[in-house]
């Protein structure tokens, strides 16, 4: 199967904006644990891309009630596939 430089280019772009939309997401949603978006930034950047035990009693004790909708891992992990159909498709052409 041919890949075509606009499919790799696409997959890496779908990648990039699936990623950055994960962490601003992830970001936003667990602002108010702490004080603010980077308060407790070590503890948050995990919450990208796996759902540690305290981000999930996080979100079932103190973001229950957020206007923003539960952060889920999914978005990070749709980037990687993009990234990695675009390494295979550049491997292949």
């Amino acid at each position: 199967m041919a890949y075509s430089k606009n499919s790799q280019s696409t997959a890496f772009k779908i990648a990039i904006a699936l990623w950055v939309w994960a962490v601003l997401w992830c970001l936003l949603y667990y602002a108010p644990w702490g004080d603010g978006i980077f308060s407790l930034l070590r503890l948050k950047l995990f919450c990208v891309t796996w759902t540690s035990e305290e981000c999930r009693l996080t979100q079932e004790m103190d973001l229950k009630h957020s206007s923003i909708p539960a952060y889920t891992p999914i978005v990070w992990w749709l980037g990687v596939a993009a990234a990695l159909y675009g390494l295979h498709a550049r491997r292949q052409s």
